[in-house]
């Protein structure tokens, strides 16, 4: 693991292709939680209004 991390260090094309794959797929699961997460607050404030939101009123 330290000879991998030293070879990383040495080779600054490979650092950045790494550092740009890793931002890359963090920015991927980023967008699609958010995505993920407003749709299912979307769906549960719909299923709220069609099933017992007029019922908590």
């Amino acid at each position: 693991m330290g000879e991998f991390a030293l070879e990383l260090v040495n080779a600054d094309t490979r650092m950045g292709r790494y550092v740009y794959t890793l931002w890359s797929v963090v920015a991927v699961k980023l967008l699609f939680f958010v995505i993920y997460s407003r749709m299912d607050e979307w769906t549960n404030g719909r299923m709220n209004e069609w099933t017992n939101g007029r019922m908590d009123e």
